[in-house]
């Protein structure tokens, strides 16, 4: 059975249809850890219980009034922090599990990232010869910035006080504005965090793709770990290629927080419960279990929160796992490449509204 009151279009080409399912079909839903995706949801309910009652949150078919996403965080709010049993039944009472297809498919793509660990210094010195900068003043939210990443490489805002440190690899900063947080090593060995504080909104271009263009790797051997290699086994064309891609994030810098970054919806990321989505199609905050594999084949079927966005993550069923910070995490962000389906949990007054 299709929901068509809940199938809508994006753009030209792409649709999404929504097929009701039950809490049972979902592979592995009665041993996941339904406490540690309320503590995340709970996190999100901090923004969610802050929206209008009467305002429309979301899009298309996942648009409705927020004082419905008020009800189900005001349920949650009663589930004690300790009762794994309430958490579950939490979700199974207050949402609607909704399988989702786009654009004919039930299958999309899942990958990863996570938080960075690179070496600074707060003075321009030695091998510390790579600015982090901060927020432009005059950088608007939304429109595009007239520097591309070539521009600020090559000095476009130096000595405008933007620096918040310098660190010791041009790949590192590079990938570090790709994860879009990290922590960093300080030579006076003290760490502090950088946030995500605004883009250039340049146009992205995934420099796997140009590494395959140009002959450098193959499609069956790209990630972001081969992508790395190569960029610094080869620091005389590695500017060149990074280059290509003009978009650049800007940072702030402050203490570390033992807790994780903060992603798009402003709320701490959990540790493989947060995701990264297209916030065309599904809002922050939504509930979403997952089921897909990890790089070693693995399966890993779990229910997660929508908290984040990124320049690449582009579709219905694309997703963008948070893992954590530490080697671990570093290393499945870096392999994370694969197939797989996700059913969205939808309040259960906004479907019978609908």
């Amino acid at each position: 059975m299709i929901l068509c009151s809940l199938c809508f279009a994006s753009g030209a080409y792409a649709s999404i249809t929504l097929h009701p399912t039950s809490f049972f079909n979902l592979k592995n839903w009665q041993s996941d850890d339904h406490l540690a995706a309320l503590q995340s949801f709970k996190r999100s309910c901090e923004k969610l219980n802050r929206l209008d009652a009467n305002a429309i949150y979301g899009t298309g078919a996942l648009a409705g009034k927020a004082k419905y996403w008020h009800h189900v965080c005001h349920e949650a709010a009663m589930v004690p922090g300790h009762d794994q049993v309430g958490a579950r039944s939490f979700f199974e009472r207050a949402f609607t599990p909704l399988h989702v297809r786009y654009d004919g498919e039930s299958s999309g793509l899942f990958t990863g990232y996570y938080e960075p660990l690179l070496k600074g210094s707060w003075r321009k010195q030695g091998h510390y010869q790579h600015p982090v900068y901060g927020r432009p003043n005059d950088l608007v939210n939304g429109e595009m910035y007239p520097l591309t990443r070539a521009d600020i490489d090559n000095g476009a805002l130096a000595g405008k006080g933007l620096e918040q440190l310098w660190v010791d690899s041009p790949v590192d900063l590079f990938f570090l504005q790709v994860q879009g947080s990290g922590r960093v090593l300080m030579d006076t060995g003290e760490t502090v965090s950088v946030a995500f504080n605004g883009k250039t909104n340049q146009p992205y271009t995934a420099i796997g793709k140009v590494l395959i263009e140009r002959g450098a790797l193959t499609r069956e051997s790209v990630s972001a770990p081969a992508i790395r290699n190569w960029l610094h086994r080869n620091p005389d064309d590695a500017r060149d290629v990074m280059h290509r891609n003009a978009a650049y994030v800007f940072f702030s810098v402050s203490e570390e927080t033992i807790d994780g970054p903060k992603g798009a919806q402003n709320v701490v990321l959990t540790a493989e419960r947060s995701l990264a989505v297209d916030t065309e199609f599904i809002p922050l905050g939504m509930p979403v279990f997952i089921d897909t594999s990890l790089p070693d084949a693995s399966p890993y079927s779990r229910l997660m929160i929508a908290q984040d966005k990124g320049s690449a993550i582009k579709g219905g069923i694309r997703g963008d796992i948070f893992f954590g910070f530490g080697k671990r995490a570093e290393y499945l962000a870096g392999h994370m490449k694969l197939a797989g389906r996700w059913t969205i949990l939808l309040p259960k007054g906004m479907l019978h509204a609908k």
